[in-house]
């Protein structure tokens, strides 16, 4: 169930607080918090709450809820985690709807926690009652209208377009310290703490309507509803972007699986590909999280990654380059004519190719002409500009104040890293009024330009999306019962056998093959010409056959074919293997390269594409991508385009481009295949081996997984 969007606007824009648990002793929560609401001027009507019913720093508090002249649109619960539970009876019992609960101890401290925490819950179902927390920090709203600080932060945040919600509320206040000293404002923040009634997810979907919020910060730890979050962010993005920084990325142990697939899809990685699936811009660290939301906030969109760098010290400049080089950005050496009007701005030792260094002498005339030049040539789609303080004739604040209305006058995307101390005389505030974020180093910079080109590159391939990619669905020569019933019972793995007519069916490639279980059908498929040929063991009890020499290549006479069978045979007595001996033989196609292709049913996820380069050492080199599914030929393009080496595919060293609509193609259908038969846990194709020319694509070995005590599965596609 969605929260509608009004009924999360009485948090934000209550017209009466009452704040149950304010205190008349400095220094105690309770104080802090009633001083906070009246020092950011909230325009509403204010009911401390305190057994005394005395006067509180200048207002009049009442002894009970149930003694309050009105019901509020919203009330704050900040007494001893023993009373919780009856403050939010009476404030159901007083008719209030909207509560946030600032006390902690609850689900985070443990069994009793967690179960005094379900009894708040089942009390606000009884009310109709939906709150914030508990052990939470509260929230803000710096509109003008309504200026609320519902919370316990010192810091009191700055006005502006960045809305911010946090599951942490120390980062949420050490968020608010940086952006301070950064003179970056804020719309809206909300923490929601122990998210034990409205999530994360229920405020990113009011934010994504809210008009005051361009852009929208998301610190994250725990992801309860992955499908939600892919379905909201699907249709915010192309319009809002949205900053994470996920929290708990580190994973503790390896993970055991009877795939490679199942191996590599950690949370992290599939979170990550949810992510670029959804236009999600991730933080990689802190300062990325702060400034790269702060750039968005100011940016026009990027049409391109050409970065001119101007700069009045060369040391900086480099490393400035440096570090947009790094981050995949181009910063290309200017034309002839825009050299020849630099060196008419600046003096005959000052470099004018890019980076320009205008030397330590230049002031804030010449950098708004040399700038404007730049501007003006259209030869960079994005400026950065490096501010070591002027040792004589200028400041920051001369420099913003020529610049601002250059900017003004034509919007183009541009940053400065000034390297000198913020004070009064930096002009941050007037940068900013140019839409001019500033950075602290050319390294946090460039990763705002990288994730900010990025983007807006992907926002130019998609549309807002209504509703979520359908799948087809293809019809399929045995049931999901039947599949169930055949598989093995105690690992779910289906007979090779069956799943290659499974591929065969809905028509993915595979080479020539046959089973076999003698010596002499195997003799008659080589016979046939089909060499070389190579021999596969097949049993279930062997999940990597080439971990025991299971494979046999290059296979290409009776008298090969038959020391290979021979071998088989040998390695299916030593493993005890309880089944007849039976063994795949193919075709031997070759190609230099090899790619994996898996579905893995996660929790929460549901169904999880994966692609990457494959081969015997997937594990080791880790070189994959994932996707949600189901998702559109153009998001296989883009996996594809993700990978690691994805020029390899275009056609290096005498190798042909691959044909990427027969990769698309594959990727899509062994989507379908997979999602069709709700038991399937897992599918893999591994390797996909390309030939060298680039225009054939062949299956050489796939492995399905069954769930066999549960036909139902897990199937779920956002909506």
């Amino acid at each position: 169930m969605t929260t509608p969007y009004l009924s999360l606007k009485a948090f934000f824009e209550p017209r009466s607080i009452a704040i149950i648990g304010a205190s008349r002793k400095p220094g105690s929560l309770g104080h802090m918090f009633l001083k906070a609401v009246l020092d950011f001027g909230f325009t509403g009507k204010i009911y401390p709450v305190h057994p005394s019913g005395e006067v509180i720093l200048g207002v009049p508090s009442f002894p009970s809820v149930a003694e309050l002249p009105e019901v509020p649109d919203l009330a704050v619960i900040m007494v001893r985690r023993d009373l919780v539970r009856d403050a939010l009876i009476q404030c159901g019992e007083k008719g209030i709807r909207h509560v946030i609960i600032i006390t902690a101890g609850f689900r985070e401290v443990g069994e009793e926690g967690k179960k005094m925490e379900a009894e708040l819950v089942r009390i606000a179902r009884e009310y109709g009652i939906r709150f914030i927390g508990p052990n939470c920090m509260g929230l803000f709203n710096t509109h003008p209208q309504y200026r609320l600080n519902a919370s316990f932060s010192p810091t009191q945040p700055l006005p502006g377009a960045i809305s911010f919600v946090s599951q942490s509320g120390a980062l949420a206040v050490a968020v608010l310290e940086t952006a301070n000293r950064a003179h970056m404002g804020f719309a809206k923040m909300v923490s929601v703490g122990n998210k034990a009634d409205l999530t994360e997810l229920d405020f990113l979907e009011y934010l994504g309507q809210d008009p005051d919020s361009r852009v929208i910060m998301l610190y994250q730890e725990g992801l309860d509803d992955p499908r939600r979050f892919l379905t909201l962010a699907r249709h915010m993005t192309p319009e809002k972007p949205v900053v994470v920084l996920k929290g708990g990325r580190s994973e503790s142990a390896s993970r055991a699986a009877a795939s490679h697939t199942g191996a590599l899809a950690t949370p992290t990685a599939i979170v990550q590909g949810m992510y670029r699936q959804a236009g999600i811009i991730e933080a990689t660290g802190y300062e990325d999280f702060v400034f790269t939301a702060q750039a968005m906030a100011y940016w026009p969109p990027f049409s391109g990654k050409r970065i001119a760098v101007v700069t009045n010290a060369g040391g900086p400049g480099i490393l400035a380059v440096d570090a947009l080089a790094r981050a995949g950005l181009h910063i290309p050496a200017f034309s002839p004519q825009l050299q020849n009007r630099l060196r008419q701005l600046l003096p005959p030792e000052a470099a004018v190719g890019n980076p320009v260094d205008m030397i330590a002498s230049a002031t804030e005339t010449t950098y708004a002409a040399v700038v404007e030049g730049v501007i003006q040539s259209g030869e960079a789609d994005a400026l950065l500009i490096v501010i070591v303080r002027p040792p004589v004739n200028t400041t920051g604040r001369k420099i913003a104040d020529a610049l601002k209305p250059l900017f003004q006058r034509n919007p183009k995307p541009a940053g400065v890293v000034l390297l000198q101390e913020w004070d009064a005389d930096a002009g941050i505030s007037v940068f900013h009024d140019g839409n001019l974020p500033v950075f602290p180093s050319p390294e946090v910079a460039a990763r705002a330009f990288q994730q900010a080109a990025e983007y807006y590159a992907w926002r130019k391939t998609v549309e807002v999306q209504t509703q979520s990619p359908s799948p087809s669905s293809p019809s399929l020569p045995v049931s999901n019962e039947t599949l169930v019933r055949n598989a093995d019972p105690r690992s779910g793995v289906v007979a090779p056998e069956r799943v290659l007519d499974l591929f065969l069916h809905v028509g993915l490639p595979l080479v020539p093959y046959q089973i076999v279980t003698q010596l002499a059908d195997a003799q008659a498929f080589l016979a046939e010409g089909h060499t070389p040929v190579v021999l596969k063991l097949l049993a279930r009890e062997i999940s990597h056959k080439s971990d025991v020499g299971g494979v046999q290549l290059n296979i290409d006479t009776p008298q090969k074919l038959q020391a290979a069978w021979e071998h088989l045979a040998r390695i299916h007595r030593e493993h005890r293997i309880s089944s007849p001996l039976k063994v795949l033989i193919q075709q031997q196609v070759t190609g230099q390269r090899e790619m994996i292709l898996g579905l893995q049913r996660e929790p929460g996820f549901g169904p999880v594409m994966m692609i990457g380069w494959g081969g015997i050492l997937v594990e080791v080199l880790r070189q994959v991508v994932f996707r949600v599914w189901p998702f559109t030929a153009a998001e296989a393009m883009r996996m594809v385009e993700e990978l690691p080496a994805a020029e390899l595919l275009q056609g290096v060293r005498g190798m042909g481009g691959v044909a990427m609509e027969k990769l698309t193609e594959i990727i899509l259908r062994m989507g379908e295949l997979g999602t069709a038969y709700p038991s399937v846990a897992s599918l893999e194709v591994n390797p996909l081996i390309i030939s060298n020319d680039g225009q054939h694509l062949w299956i050489v070995d796939a492995r399905m997984v069954v769930h066999t005590n549960d036909t139902s599965g897990n199937n779920e596609s956002p909506s």
